[in-house]
């Protein structure tokens, strides 16, 4: 979000919000609703940013934070201002002004004091306009906060050229100048290390990526290796699988071959014994007929 990388964020806001739901964190879902909410604004998408700022208050309503509820008061406020309906806007700003007061958020009451001196400023309202915002940029000096001290001075540098106080509008004018190249030097900073940042990811990205695609060759290459075994290995059981139906019908084979020699030579004795018999009988009926004569 602060790199204005806003599509990104809201999809993190959003993950974000889903996980806390789970697990019931009704702190977190107030806050992931107004990151949202402010998300939406940032797109101009006033109706769901207004949606979700509602949404984020009743959340924090409901378990009392009052921090919370302070905040989202002035996100409201914040739309019906930009929206020109000021007098919700005051309304909302001073309910979320007067929380803060009572838990003593001073950066909060800083910010709310000078959205309410701008309004009152543009309402032509001088004095309370006046006196909102110097005690915001007080506040603001005391924080240490450059881009609250810059839109204050700024403010109060047009309320003393209203009022006619040069010199004063000049002091606040000059405030405004140096707080505002503080913060665009700061800001040119922050891109420079962010660009750096960006150079470095994407060299390292590269290195990673390449190791990445070796890694997959690598892995690519043992598993044409493993096919090539596991294929083998198939193929090697599969001619042992028929050598052994071949060996198996062989022994069947000869099983039966042999079954048949043994028949067939059982059948020669008992021919071979009849053969003796008749033998023996004719030698018999030979001698028989030898003493008869």
């Amino acid at each position: 979000k602060n790199q204005e990388e806003m599509d990104i964020a809201f999809r993190y806001y959003n993950r974000c919000l889903n996980i806390l739901e789970e697990i019931g964190n009704k702190e977190g879902i107030a806050h992931s609703l107004s990151n949202i909410g402010l998300i939406y604004e940032y797109q101009d998408k006033i109706t769901k940013a207004l949606e979700y700022y509602y949404q984020s208050f009743k959340v924090y309503k409901e378990i009392e934070n009052k921090k919370g509820i302070a905040n989202s008061l002035n996100n409201i406020g914040s739309i019906y201002d930009n929206q020109g309906e000021i007098t919700k806007a005051l309304g909302y700003y001073h309910q979320s002004l007067k929380i803060k007061e009572e838990i003593v958020d001073k950066t909060g009451i800083a910010i709310s004091l000078n959205k309410i001196g701008v309004i009152e400023l543009k309402q032509g309202k001088l004095v309370s306009a006046k006196q909102n915002l110097e005690k915001s940029l007080q506040i603001a000096k005391e924080i240490g906060y450059p881009e609250f001290i810059s839109d204050v001075s700024s403010s109060l540098s047009t309320v003393y050229e209203k009022e006619g106080k040069n010199k004063l509008a000049l002091e606040m004018y000059k405030l405004h100048i140096t707080m505002r190249d503080s913060i665009n030097n700061e800001a040119t900073q922050k891109a420079t290390i962010q660009q750096q940042a960006k150079y470095e990811y994407e060299k390292q990205k590269a290195v990673d990526d390449a190791e990445h695609d070796k890694q997959i060759a690598i892995e690519q290459e043992a598993k044409e290796k493993q096919q090539i075994i596991t294929y083998a290995t198939g193929g090697g059981l599969g001619l042992v699988g028929i050598f052994l139906i071949f060996v198996f019908n062989r022994l069947q084979v000869t099983k039966k071959q042999k079954l048949v020699i043994e028949t067939q030579k059982v059948e020669v004795e008992k021919q071979k014994e009849v053969v003796e018999l008749a033998h023996h009988e004719l030698e018999e009926k030979n001698q028989e007929i030898m003493d008869s004569i």
